[in-house]
């Protein structure tokens, strides 16, 4: 039997927190306390993971512009800081967090493990009318 097709899901706008839904203490906490774990998913290059496992309908944060583990550790704590994060919450976390970075390029972070916050991130489509809105939103939540 065939397996099916993966469904490739558009993020809706009401997909992002309004400002203020978590207060700015919780969200310094959380950014304090989540921790980024890579995913072989995203990764193109034999890494400190092992041997990748690229899917097909994922999106590579090891390609013309990689984010070493620091870097995205940053990115997902500033996420917070600017309240970037989905309206959808498991366990007392944010499902999605999104960030930015100086190069424009517009990252997501999902969570991977609800009980120890942890999130695995890569980069968004460029072309995408959500990454657009993630993008501005960064900038007027600075």
């Amino acid at each position: 039997m065939k397996r099916p097709q993966r469904r490739t899901k558009q993020k809706k706008k009401a997909a992002l927190a309004p400002v203020g839904v978590i207060g700015k203490d919780e969200l310094d906490r959380m950014a304090k306390t989540a921790r980024y774990n890579p995913s072989p998913y995203h990764k193109s290059d034999p890494s400190i993971l092992g041997s990748p496992i690229p899917r097909p309908d994922k999106t590579v944060c090891d390609g013309p512009a990689p984010v070493d583990c620091r870097d995205a550790a940053g990115l997902l704590k500033s996420g917070f800081v600017r309240g970037m994060i989905s309206m959808q919450v498991r366990q007392g976390w944010p499902q999605n967090v999104w960030a930015v970075d100086d190069g424009r390029i517009v990252y997501e972070a999902q969570l991977s493990n609800s009980e120890l916050g942890e999130y695995h991130g890569y980069p968004m489509k460029v072309d995408d009318d959500f990454t657009r809105l993630i993008r501005k939103e960064w900038e007027e939540r600075c």
